[in-house]
């Protein structure tokens, strides 16, 4: 039920953050000469574990605090994504399942398709059932 792409806000985030700890880190002189700095403190400003230096530039206060912010919006967002899409999902398996005298399909492939669209042409109701409900020819037959 969950795809990578429900957590995109996550990951989208958490890589802006990974490059204003980047930038902060550079701009601090935080990690000259010391290569594991550059692969270690990034990780810690993201998870907040960073201890941040006395007068540190505004990119690496801004990674370290408004990073905290930024990831909570970001999973805010994966959350109510994920929230929507199984409402959705919920509420077309209602609709599905107070139905009379309709037909069912199985599969939403080339005959699939071809299938449903002949049916509701004809005015029968239909219920398609499909493994993946965000391919082309689901969202077709959502708006059909």
């Amino acid at each position: 039920m969950f795809k990578t792409r429900d957590f995109l806000p996550v990951i989208i985030t958490a890589f802006v953050v990974f490059v204003l700890a980047i930038a902060g880190l550079a701009e601090s002189n935080t990690c000259a000469g010391d290569w594991s700095c550059w692969l270690v403190d990034p990780f810690k400003i993201l998870f907040g574990r960073f201890e941040t230096p006395a007068h540190a530039p505004l990119l690496l206060n801004l990674a370290q605090q408004g990073g905290r912010v930024i990831l909570l919006v970001g999973a805010f967002l994966s959350t109510v994504r994920i929230f929507v899409s199984a409402a959705r999902h919920d509420f077309k398996l209602a609709l599905a399942r107070r139905m009379k005298n309709h037909t069912i399909v199985c599969g939403l492939g080339e005959t699939g398709i071809q299938v449903v669209r002949n049916m509701r042409s004809a005015g029968h109701e239909v219920v398609v059932i499909d493994r993946a409900d965000d391919t082309v020819n689901a969202a077709a037959c959502d708006h059909q």
